[in-house]
């Protein structure tokens, strides 16, 4: 990251006036400052590479998120919503089945852009509430289950509640 003398005197001063007013920040003002004076500025884009992002997330990206977060809402709801035989029933029929984690979040160090959308779409902007609590990361790559459970989803999309049978299909579809 090239920081022009004009950018790095406006961060100096943002520090100054930051520590001076005591203002609580995600920004480590010690740090920006010592990477400013030793001519290490490129630690600043390295430290704050998750705050500041090169590029827009890409539309498909954000798209096929949604459409992730959407589908395990989806089943999340209707498995609430079934008789406990029938919860009984999917918990028996699914590997490893655990109702809070139908979203098992996104690997953070090679889905991160999927991970980015799905928190800012559960955490700031208070959509798919059901999945609140679930963890974002899931250290482990998620993508590819997701496409296949996907896959299963998209017919039945639209369906006023999922029933047990196509939770069981949806979810027998992830690896």
């Amino acid at each position: 990251m090239e920081i022009s003398v004009v950018e790095k005197l406006l961060l100096l001063i943002l520090c100054d006036i930051a520590k001076k007013q005591k203002i609580k920040s995600d920004f480590d003002c010690e740090f920006i400052e010592n990477a400013i004076f030793s001519g290490n500025t490129w630690a600043i884009e390295q430290e704050y590479s998750g705050l500041l992002s090169k590029s827009e997330v890409e539309k498909n990206v954000v798209d096929f998120t949604k459409n992730i977060l959407e589908m395990c809402d989806d089943i999340k709801r209707s498995y609430k919503s079934l008789p406990t035989k029938d919860k009984e029933y999917v918990k028996n029929a699914v590997t490893n089945f655990d109702e809070d984690f139908i979203f098992k979040g996104f690997a953070g160090n090679t889905e991160c852009d999927y991970l980015g959308v799905a928190g800012f779409l559960i955490q700031k902007m208070h959509k798919f509430q059901s999945l609140k609590d679930c963890k974002l990361n899931s250290h482990i790559p998620m993508v590819e289950n997701y496409k296949q459970m996907y896959a299963v989803y998209k017919p039945l999309n639209g369906k006023i509640s999922l029933s047990k049978d196509d939770i069981i299909k949806i979810l027998k579809n992830k690896n």
